[in-house]
């Protein structure tokens, strides 16, 4: 019974192991911080960042040319009392940094900005372009009647490009994708002016 005991100990901590090592879990998981919403003359809006330790593989995959999409997911939810809350505002940024190897530069995409990419020679100065969101509007205030409690929820994801079909499927070679944050959540009241 000890031997038993003993060898599925074994076989869970090598797999355990493995799984931490090709996932490059070490470290602080990231998290999203410095939430602010606001309202613009039509709009309210949300500014963020995501805090993280970029992990040893996200870094590689980077280094490497490799193109990286960020997306960050955002909901609005109207909480009601006696009945299901509703969804009033859901959407999903993108922020995509692509370097290339040749000029030593990071080009960073980012769609709710639908310009030209920003280009840097600084990786440094990259990941602060791709953690950042500044004033991206969430909803009209004509939607919103004052004293209404909301909810906000962010998410963040970063993944490189996908594996040939049908690998990702199998557990070992999911490792196109990087990172997944918990969902970032706040109830608050809105106040009409």
């Amino acid at each position: 019974m000890r031997i038993t005991n003993c060898i599925i100990f074994n076989f869970i901590s090598f797999f355990l192991f493995i799984h931490l090592s090709l996932t490059g879990s070490y470290g602080k998981e990231p998290e999203i911080t410095d939430v602010l919403m606001t309202h613009s003359a039509k709009d309210l809006v949300i500014s963020f960042k995501m805090k993280s330790n970029f992990n040893k593989k996200l870094i590689e995959t980077i280094l490497s040319g490799i193109p990286v999409n960020f997306n960050f997911s955002v909901k609005l939810i109207k909480q009601k009392s006696l009945w299901f809350d509703s969804v009033l505002s859901s959407f999903t940024l993108s922020h995509l940094v692509k370097k290339d190897p040749l000029k030593e530069e990071y080009y960073i995409y980012l769609n709710e900005k639908d310009s030209n990419p920003i280009t840097t020679a600084s990786f440094e100065k990259a990941k602060i372009i791709i953690c950042s969101l500044e004033k991206v509007p969430v909803i009209p205030l004509s939607f919103l009647k004052g004293g209404e409690r909301l909810t906000i929820k962010i998410k963040a994801s970063a993944e490189s490009k996908r594996p040939l079909f049908l690998i990702h499927f199998l557990p070992f070679f999911n490792l196109w994708k990087n990172f997944e944050t918990d969902w970032y959540t706040e109830t608050f009241q809105f106040k009409s002016n």
